[in-house]
């Protein structure tokens, strides 16, 4: 598990320092992967509550991921919350349960991305509780219908 906090203390992320800061968290994401023996999904993710960076950016973001991960799953950013309300996935299945979906989702949650990104952190480390529980974890609405934009790894 893999993270980059941003908090009040420090600036707040800018849309000129993303590719940066995505590009060091990539790196590490695949030095601790080509580390592994068992190759376990890890969550590689960013959470920055403080950010300039907002759904009109949405494409350029994904674009980012997609060329920072250069085709490897090894070096994809699977969660990143940027400020409030921006969320991004990266899906290796669709919501919908199609394999080898890997797509990246943007999202424009009013005020909720926090909340998406650390469920997401406690459905990683408890599977069972959550799925079993999701109308406690996650809003009934679901993101989904606040999907922005995809972009294809």
């Amino acid at each position: 598990m893999l993270w980059v906090l941003a908090s009040s203390g420090y600036p707040p992320i800018e849309i000129r320092d993303f590719k940066e800061v995505i590009g060091k968290l990539a790196d590490n994401a695949q030095f601790v992967y080509d580390g592994q023996i068992d190759g376990t999904n890890m969550f590689v993710g960013m959470f920055a509550y403080d950010s300039s960076i907002g759904r009109n950016h949405s494409l350029r973001i994904l674009d980012e991921l997609r060329i920072v991960a250069n085709q490897h799953k090894r070096r994809v950013v699977n969660h990143i919350s940027l400020g409030q309300s921006f969320f991004i996935r990266f899906w290796s299945s669709s919501p919908y349960r199609v394999s080898d979906y890997d797509k990246w989702h943007s999202y424009w949650l009013d005020r909720k991305a926090a909340g998406y990104f650390i469920n997401n952190v406690v459905d990683l480390v408890a599977e069972e509780s959550v799925s079993l529980n999701e109308d406690i974890w996650f809003p009934a609405e679901g993101k989904e219908g606040e999907k922005i934009d995809e972009m294809h790894l």
